[in-house]
Order: structure tokens, then C-alpha cells, then sequence
């Protein structure tokens, strides 16, 4: 395999992937996979997407976080797990999402803010 064929993404995968809605948790374990040769940094915030007439539709509340970072070495992971909002977000069968933002180390130069996707199906 050539260097160029090596995935280098960040990616974010949510455990479990699938819901009954009549069964849905409280929170969501939700692992950030960091594929790429730099050390990245993320923090607690996350939103909710639900995948509304082939569009990302955000639904999740604007929240407040405690501004606490974390540092997810290249070939390393971190698990987070999020509340769903369940009081606040009315959940229907469906395609939804978890967006976490991340942090490349040339954030200072270029004001980047880079995104993970996790897909989660409620039934």
C-alpha cells in the first residue's frame, strides 16, 4: 500500500449505530478515530444533525460547554458520551448525526475549525 492510499481523516463513529425509537438512551457513545500523522484537538461540544429531504438539519439546542481540551495523538481515538437531549429534541424515525469539530495543529495559521461525522438511524 503507497503512503497515498493511507486514509488520512478524522473519523467518528457512534456505538451503538441504531435505535428503537421507543427504547432511545440517554446518551451516545461516540469514538473520534484520528487517522492522520498530526496530533489534533477537540473539546466536549457536539451538535445533532437529522438528514431531513436529502439535507442536514441541525436540531440539536445551542449548548454550553466547559472549554476543556483534548489532545488525540495520530492512530489514536478518544470516546466521548454525549447526552441525545431527549427533553429537548423531539426524535422521530429517521437518519441523524453527531458533528464534533476538531482542531489541526495549523489552526493558528489558518482559522479552520475541521469537522467528524457519525451516523446514527433511529427505527
Amino acid at each position: 500500500m503507497s503512503a497515498d492510499t493511507i486514509t488520512t481523516t478524522v473519523s467518528l463513529k457512534c456505538e451503538p449505530d441504531a435505535f428503537h425509537l421507543s427504547s432511545l438512551p440517554d446518551t451516545l457513545r461516540i469514538v473520534m478515530i484520528n487517522n492522520t500523522n498530526d496530533t489534533i484537538t477537540t473539546g466536549m461540544h457536539f451538535e445533532i444533525e437529522h438528514l431531513e429531504n436529502k439535507r442536514w438539519v441541525k436540531v440539536s439546542p445551542d449548548q454550553a460547554f466547559q472549554d476543556i481540551v483534548f489532545a488525540i495523538y495520530p492512530n489514536e481515538s478518544k470516546s466521548f458520551t454525549p447526552s441525545l437531549l431527549k427533553d429537548q429534541i423531539r426524535y422521530k424515525a429517521g437518519v441523524y448525526r453527531m458533528v464534533k469539530f476538531y482542531l489541526k495543529p495549523d489552526f493558528k495559521n489558518t482559522r479552520k475549525q475541521m469537522f467528524a461525522y457519525g451516523e446514527f438511524r433511529i427505527e
